[in-house]
């Protein structure tokens, strides 16, 4: 199974990298973000280190809640002090509206390089 990837920590991760591995085949599962002293701040589910891309799956389950949801935009600040855009996708999104889902993230990555370029 050559699309395979052992580092996908959820199902919902691989349904969002199989159909975006094509379009943006830089993107890498797993991807750790360190401050200046070598401390993880983040790690995403996917990423573009180039674009300075990361993408979150949101399962059902584990980013539901008001404590949760806190929790994610605390990080989502962290990262984007950092000079990093998350996106973050919904499970609903990855199962029902995925032509919608990569259209979204193909246009976000071109504008992050552009703005980068």
């Amino acid at each position: 199974m050559p699309l395979a990837d052992g580092r996908a920590e959820a199902p919902t991760e691989s349904l969002a990298r199989l159909p975006l591995l094509p379009v943006l085949p830089r993107l890498g599962p797993q991807v750790e973000l360190v401050d200046h002293r070598g401390q993880v701040i983040a790690r995403f589910d996917l990423a573009d280190r180039q674009a300075r891309l990361g993408i979150e799956t949101d399962g059902l389950r584990g980013h539901s809640g008001d404590a949760m949801v806190a929790k994610d935009r605390r990080r989502d600040r962290r990262t984007e002090d950092r000079g990093w855009t998350t996106e973050r996708l919904r499970w609903w999104e990855l199962r029902k509206e995925h032509g919608d889902v990569v259209r979204r993230l193909v246009a976000r990555h071109d504008e992050l390089m552009a703005r980068a370029a």
